[in-house]
């Protein structure tokens, strides 16, 4: 059997090879239509859009994607051809958590008695969220697709106008009743308060880049962006941290997300499902021995070292940069997520 699968999923060979003869690694981007002939299984990341004129030549029986977000599969198309699909829901949610606890540590936002407001408040928004809540912070969360949540739910407004810190993990959502593109523009950027931290570690065009333009007194911290992976050098200045959508990035979550499919595939095709602890491995030492919060998340992931290399390799112009910015994910240092280490 063929299963053809991005270049950047680990993980494959481990889970899938005892399955698949014919393991193909290609480029998401560029990814076409013949590249898919005779595939038996599809496994993609949201940089690839799986739709009709992809499928054209070749319908697999299965589709996955190793991300939480499904606005790149054309989920009615993929239902109308009866192909079997999953996403990985959940499985980068504690290393994007890691990743604002890190911004958070690194920009010495104090938390006791601030106010945070978490904007989507799913199985990212809701783990930041009980973080915040649990060092201090009384926070609230923006999300109308549910009716309660981990914390008090407010109005987008009423989230802007109280947040000291402002916390995106929104999935993209183009139409329907609740669109999550431009949720912050220029024209409601004016509410927050001079000097929030406003943290998108979700999807890039929920916050346009005229509203990074229209206040130079907020502290951006930036890991998605409007335009990416274009992103302009122009852009990147007005972040305090920026770095190349790679918030979910610790080796962990990426396995967590390629197991979760292959479990997904392996029961629709009657075969063993694989325990998490076989793919993620033993406990690490703990790099520090402080028992403060901000020491022990620096220790395990050093953001500034993301912001410094995003800033290097992007400085041309925007097409120039796309190529710098696929790279920087492409070749991504290993980082691992804070629960894998032994902190007793």
């Amino acid at each position: 059997m063929k299963l053809v699968v991005d270049e950047n999923i680990p993980g494959v060979e481990q889970l899938f090879g005892s399955y698949f003869n014919d393991i193909v690694r290609l480029n998401g981007r560029t990814m076409t239509s013949d590249d898919l002939i005779g595939c038996d299984a599809l496994v993609v990341r949201s940089v690839t859009s799986v739709n009709k004129s992809l499928l054209s030549h070749a319908l697999p029986k299965f589709i996955g994607t190793c991300t939480i977000g499904t606005d790149h599969l054309d989920i009615p198309y993929l239902e109308q051809q009866k192909i079997a699909w999953s996403s990985a829901p959940g499985c980068n949610a504690d290393s994007v958590a890691d990743y604002v606890m890190a911004a958070l540590a690194a920009l010495d936002q104090p938390l006791v008695g601030r106010t945070a407001a978490v904007i989507g408040c799913g199985n990212v928004g809701s783990r930041v969220a009980l973080r915040l809540r649990s060092l201090g912070a009384d926070v609230v969360a923006v999300d109308p697709h549910l009716s309660h949540a981990v914390v008090p739910l407010v109005s987008l407004p009423e989230a802007l106008r109280q947040a000291d810190i402002c916390c995106f993990h929104t999935p993209l959502v183009r139409g329907g009743a609740y669109p999550s593109i431009g949720l912050l523009d220029e024209a409601n950027v004016h509410l927050l308060k001079p000097g929030t931290v406003v943290i998108n570690a979700g999807r890039g065009p929920v916050i346009q880049d005229a509203a990074l333009f229209a206040r130079d007194d907020l502290r951006w911290v930036l890991d998605v962006w409007d335009d990416e992976p274009a992103v302009a050098v122009t852009s990147i200045a007005r972040a305090e941290i920026a770095t190349p959508h790679i918030a979910g990035y610790a080796i962990e979550a990426k396995l967590r997300g390629t197991w979760m499919i292959f479990n997904t595939w392996a029961s629709l095709s009657g075969k063993p499902l694989v325990e998490w602890d076989m793919v993620a491995g033993p406990k690490l030492s703990a790099p520090t021995a402080s028992k403060s919060w901000q020491d022990r998340i620096s220790a395990s992931y050093d953001i500034w070292r993301d912001d410094k290399l995003f800033r290097e390799r992007l400085v041309g112009s925007p097409k120039d940069n796309a190529v710098s910015f696929d790279a920087l994910r492409k070749n991504y240092p290993e980082r691992n997520e804070f629960s894998r280490f032994d902190w007793e």
